[in-house]
């Protein structure tokens, strides 16, 4: 089987960290970016199974960083969960490009269930 890469973008280093090494005990590959403009770059040069996209970072904040995803035809299909302590409504999330949004702090199991709901790759273990 696959094992499913997900790429979290968060100007947290002990966010990107924490979510990383749960990802990995639970079969996943992680990658990781600080800031939107590192984030796009990864994403265009290795494909994740889904992103993880955080709104308020330095550089190219979450919503700049959606569009460049979603315009750009070697990215646009990729899911791309927003990770945020801001609150959203399902409008401003829909609206945006986003396949769905975590709010900080993520619980674990709805992390897992929201990365298999958008992107339905099955796991090692």
């Amino acid at each position: 089987m696959q094992r499913k890469t997900i790429l979290i973008v968060d100007d947290s280093d002990s966010i990107c960290t924490g979510i990383a090494s749960y990802l990995e005990v639970n079969g996943y590959g992680a990658l990781t970016a600080y800031d939107g403009e590192q984030g796009v770059r990864i994403a265009r040069r290795e494909r994740p199974d889904a992103i993880l996209l955080d709104i308020m970072m330095p550089v190219l904040d979450g919503w700049e960083a959606i569009k460049q995803l979603k315009a750009d035809p070697e990215t646009a299909g990729i899911p791309v969960l927003a990770l945020s302590a801001l609150r959203l409504s399902s409008e401003q999330v829909s609206a945006a490009g986003f396949e769905g949004y975590l709010s900080k702090p993520v619980p674990p199991h709805r992390l897992i269930d929201e990365i298999d709901r958008v992107s339905p790759v099955a796991r090692v273990r």
